[in-house]
């Protein structure tokens, strides 16, 4: 799964509203609320269950959902480091 990660196009936000927590999905780079506001993330998941990972934007921690983990790998320093570049103005991570 995570080599499918290479290729990082602008999200899309699908959530008409997202409060809190905003978790980029790492395949088809939609944007959802996280499973604690209403939770989309998660059914987008259900739905499309090769959909496994999901950066949040807040934290930039990567989630994946049929592991109910977190993941720490060096694939996914592209996603993290575009990220960190949007939200910060910075090309690396700290």
């Amino acid at each position: 799964m995570l080599k499918k990660l290479l290729h990082l196009p602008h999200t899309r936000i699908n959530c008409v509203t997202i409060i809190g927590k905003q978790l980029w999905r790492l395949h088809c780079f939609q944007v959802h609320c996280g499973r604690y506001v209403h939770g989309h993330a998660v059914a987008h998941h259900l739905a499309e269950p090769t959909h496994a990972m999901s950066l949040s934007l807040a934290d930039l921690s990567v989630w994946c959902y049929p592991c109910e983990a977190y993941v720490h790998n060096e694939v996914l320093i592209p996603a993290k480091s575009a990220a960190h570049l949007s939200k910060f103005g910075e090309t690396s991570l700290q």
